[in-house]
């Protein structure tokens, strides 16, 4: 699985859909996880960065 960002190379985090709960909101202010709201995009993604790129990491390791 691959955490930098391939457009800006910048390091990636979990992105956490749907409502999170308080513990969730916490993780989200100490940057452990990207709130990733609660509609599911069209193509699935996993990851985000500060600049807002996302990224499904997944897909590298499927053959």
């Amino acid at each position: 699985m691959n955490s930098t960002c391939p457009v800006c190379g910048e390091e990636g985090r979990p992105i956490l859909f749907g409502l999170p709960s308080k513990e969730g909101f916490e993780a989200a202010e100490r940057g452990e996880y990207v709130l990733g709201g609660c509609v599911l995009p069209s193509e699935p993604v996993n990851r985000a960065c500060p600049n807002a790129h996302r990224w499904d990491d997944r897909s590298a390791a499927t053959p």
